[in-house]
């Protein structure tokens, strides 16, 4: 056995130790590409700790991440499209990739006050969503493949045994929700977690429309929700200045939460969220 490590060792060292430099939107994003190319890869995230990718706009300092890098991993944000031109000027040979192409992914559909037409655009969480993580992986464990074909075997490997982690993250998740009195509708203000929602039976009921607070006829109508389903949280990312939600929960006489949708160890947070949903934070 010592043999075979000791063989492994030395053909690892045969391939080289430049790493890939990869840049992805989200940092959640770095802990699959860490997952699958491990010490092969260099990851950074372009929408940098405590800012909100919906909002985001890439400061001339964030633009060095992009000098650099072999490939870019994004999402569906906005933001990817819209800078999509600079980064290329930035770094010509950029490969940029968009990890929710071929996704089944949700829609959020807006109706107009006159109810005359409505519109939809597709949710960009996709790393909230445990099938499609699997999925994401699964293309990244590619695209290493393609980068740098003399660790296939590593790459694949690594996805396997993450494939199986992610299994198990499912089946805990499952858990928590079929625990007695277990809590399957909350409030947020921002919908950040319309995936996880869809894949364990919940109800996320959102306060903000069209990135605004809600008007006085929404309010009323979600006062009466919460009080039939027992709701006492509403829950807020940190990515959000708290201020006009307080006002908010006041009024409809809830509790504040944060849940982080972009907290860097990805399994863990996952079921911290669902846990927390679960029990409405009690502990």
């Amino acid at each position: 056995m010592r043999f075979v490590f000791l063989i492994f060792l030395f053909f690892n060292m045969l391939l080289g130790t430049e790493k890939i430099n990869i840049v992805v939107s989200v940092i959640p994003q770095i802990y699959f590409v860490k997952k699958i190319g491990g010490d092969y890869v260099n990851v950074n995230a372009m929408v940098p700790d405590g800012r909100s990718p919906e909002t985001y706009e890439p400061l001339p300092s964030d633009m060095k991440i992009i000098k650099n890098a072999r490939v870019y991993l994004g999402v569906g944000m906005e933001f990817e499209k819209i800078w999509e031109k600079r980064f290329k000027g930035v770094n010509s040979k950029l490969q940029i990739i968009d990890l929710s192409k071929g996704l089944n992914l949700r829609e959020f559909t807006h109706i107009h006050p006159d109810s005359s037409h409505h519109h939809s655009r597709y949710d960009p969480h996709i790393w909230l969503s445990v099938a499609l993580a699997k999925e994401q992986v699964k293309k990244i464990s590619e695209i290493l493949i393609e980068l740098d074909p003399s660790r296939a075997f590593i790459y694949s490997q690594n996805l396997q045994r993450f494939e199986k982690e992610i299994d198990h993250l499912d089946d805990a998740i499952k858990a928590i929700f079929a625990m007695p009195n277990a809590q399957k509708s909350f409030v947020v203000y921002h919908p950040a977690f319309g995936y996880l929602a869809s894949e364990y039976g919940l109800d996320e009921i959102s306060l903000e429309v069209d990135g605004k607070s809600p008007k006085i006829k929404k309010m009323m109508t979600l006062a009466e929700i919460i009080r039939q389903k027992n709701i006492q949280v509403i829950y807020i990312q940190p990515q959000f200045s708290k201020k006009r939600v307080l006002a908010l929960a006041n009024d409809l006489k809830l509790r504040v939460l944060e849940l982080n949708p972009l907290a860097l160890d990805w399994e863990q947070n996952m079921l911290y969220i669902a846990k927390t949903i679960a029990t409405q934070g009690q502990k």
